[in-house]
């Protein structure tokens, strides 16, 4: 792994985590394994690494069929590395909901609670896992995936990803399409495409987007997290195989986020995020998944300066009456917007007004500052690809509306220079 970028003091460390990465985790990425494996595979990552504190985060569908992979980690991983949370009990934060969907701030909250004293005289490792799943059965003509015997009936496994290819409504599924369809890439229709990927790999392939897709969002809202102690996260997407037999797993990728220092090193290894780029083979019996960039690691992307790229600096129109309007509200904010203290009622007074003559370029530049929420990063991806609406932009700027009084005097005054940088009229 590429730790060229990390500051000198952490350069052993961050040498010694990788090395260990590449000898225990790595080499399980793409390959079905017996689902305890990934998780004996951390315990013995933690072993070799010897971190002062551990702390995990599990995701997961709330179908019942997952209770083989929750207990897995509970057992051979979590029960062994994290600090006792009551006497001789070891506990990870969990997330347990229809399709198991990351909920914005978790690994926030996760990394506060381990926040211990040990943490903060060393460091402290934050292991994020999060688990899609897919039915998987043997028949005499091969694996059939996305169905599962239960209760002596066939269903569908996963019932959640069923619905959201099948097109069903539903606030859940709505979520999910949202991360489907992010960066303005719609892999649903590439999922559902019989020409791309063939119908009975449908599931299987949806699974494994869903966690990848989860883990990027655990990944951004990391990125956009300022840790209270020095902290090492290793994100984990993978895809559980529900089955008759004992259930197996099939790890997706690996994030690494070392922030145990002012410059954060962020890579991601393993599969990408686009169906139709899978390439499936069995060998001895198990399943192996493929991909372009499956055995090479590559830089986290930063999500926020992203959509500012996509944007690319475009100005919206504005018509003959809101630019007099325009000009007017930047001279007021030349003439005061060297005073911190009347920052916040300049962004009050120039928020209302930018979002009726030019939302979609003010929001994106507030989104890549930092001021609005990062749980915004789907919406502004399709503002900065003109693939959304108008009222999705007020929409954010009401939200950092609603934040001025919060903020600090100087990072007011910074967001009205940003904004009068960009709207000054001459």
């Amino acid at each position: 792994m590429n730790g060229g970028d990390c500051p000198t003091e952490i350069s052993h460390g961050t040498r010694d985590f990788h090395k260990i990465a590449a000898k225990r985790l790595m080499p399980l990425v793409g390959s079905e394994q017996p689902v305890r494996e990934m998780s004996r595979a951390l315990r013995q990552f933690v072993q070799d690494l010897r971190p002062p504190v551990v702390g995990a985060m599990q995701i997961t569908c709330a179908d019942e069929a997952e209770h083989e992979c929750v207990e897995a980690l509970q057992r051979e991983f979590v029960h062994y590395a994290l600090p006792d949370l009551k006497f001789a009990t070891q506990c990870a934060l969990r997330i347990a909901n229809l399709g198991g969907r990351y909920e914005w701030g978790a690994v926030c909250a996760a990394e506060n609670h381990f926040t211990i004293p040990a943490s903060r005289s060393g460091y402290k490792l934050i292991v994020a896992k999060v688990n899609a799943h897919a039915g998987a059965e043997t028949s005499p003509t091969g694996e059939r995936y996305g169905v599962l015997q239960r209760y002596g009936t066939e269903s569908p496994c996963c019932g959640v990803l069923r619905g959201l290819l099948d097109g069903e409504p539903g606030p859940h599924l709505e979520e999910l399409r949202e991360s489907f369809r992010s960066e303005g890439e719609d892999r649903l229709a590439i999922l559902t495409d019989g020409r791309t990927v063939p119908p009975e790999r449908q599931s299987l392939f949806a699974a494994i987007v869903a966690a990848r897709l989860q883990a990027r969002q655990i990944m951004i809202d990391i990125q956009d997290h300022e840790p209270a102690s020095p902290t090492l996260y290793l994100v984990l997407p993978c895809v559980t195989l529900n089955r008759r037999e004992k259930d197996t797993e099939i790890p997706c990728g690996i994030y690494t986020a070392d922030h145990r220092s002012a410059e954060p090193c962020e890579e991601y290894f393993g599969l990408g995020d686009a169906p139709g780029d899978y390439r499936l083979t069995v060998r001895n019996r198990r399943i192996h998944i493929e991909d372009a960039g499956a055995g090479r690691v590559r830089p986290a992307r930063n999500h926020r300066h992203l959509a500012q790229k996509a944007w690319g600096g475009r100005k919206a129109e504005i018509s003959a009456s809101d630019h007099k309007r325009l000009r007017e509200a930047m001279e007021k904010v030349d003439r005061n917007k060297h005073h911190a203290d009347l920052a916040k009622p300049l962004l009050k007074m120039l928020l209302p007004l930018l979002a009726e003559v030019a939302p979609i370029p003010v929001a994106i530049a507030l989104f890549a500052q930092g001021a609005a929420h990062v749980s915004h990063v789907h919406r502004v991806h399709r503002l900065a690809r003109e693939l959304g609406e108008s009222e999705d932009a007020r929409r954010i700027l009401r939200e950092v509306h609603g934040r001025i009084d919060a903020l600090d005097p100087r990072r007011a005054q910074a967001l009205v220079e940003v904004l009068a940088s960009e709207y000054r009229l001459t």
